[in-house]
Parts: C-alpha cells; structure tokens; sequence
C-alpha cells in the first residue's frame, strides 16, 4: 500500500533543506568555525552550484537536524516577552483609564 503525498508538505521540506545547503555554504566559503562538517565535507560544498544544490534538496526527508535543546530556545524567545506583556498591560490600562478634562 502506497502512503498519500503531501505536495505542501514535501514543497516545504525541499525549500527548508535548499535554504539549509546554500547557508552552510555560505558559512563554509566565508570561512565560519562551528560547522559541524570535516573540512572534506566543507570543500565539496563549497564547489558545488546552486543547481547541484537545489538537486540535494529535493528529497523527501529534511537534511538539517536540530541540535538546540527546546527550553533554551523557548528561553530565548520569550527573553523578553514578560515586559513585554507588563507594558501592554499598562498601555491597554492607560488606554481605557478615564480622561480628566478641566472646566474652563
């Protein structure tokens, strides 16, 4: 039995894994340490075109991998959204607070 395909779903996998290839090219031509390629690796992706690129990218499985642990992420983008919340709080309190207007 052959699964249904999700074209929206494999057309995203294809445009994350392309934008993945050409960044970590862009990394390894720019010299970048903390890649996690051997220098090997680096030097083939470095000579390869977009169209070869673009070839790799086309499977049906993401090519990345995430290695950030998801409490540190969720730290870092919510840093600063408990201000955030304290100040449109206070703006949507100041919005709604009665306006004092002095008799002439």
């Amino acid at each position: 039995m052959k699964l249904p395909v999700d074209n929206d779903l494999l057309g995203a996998i294809h445009e994350v894994n392309l934008m993945y290839l050409l960044l970590l090219q862009k990394m390894a031509r720019q010299g970048h340490d903390g890649l996690d390629l051997s220098k090997d690796a680096q030097a083939w992706l470095k000579g390869r075109s977009q169209a070869d690129l673009a070839r790799l990218a086309r499977k049906s499985m993401l090519v990345c991998c995430m290695s950030f642990k998801a409490e540190a992420v969720l730290a870092a983008l919510s840093k600063d959204m408990a201000g955030d919340l304290a100040a449109l709080r206070w703006k949507r309190s100041q919005d709604a607070a009665p306006v004092l207007v002095a008799a002439a």
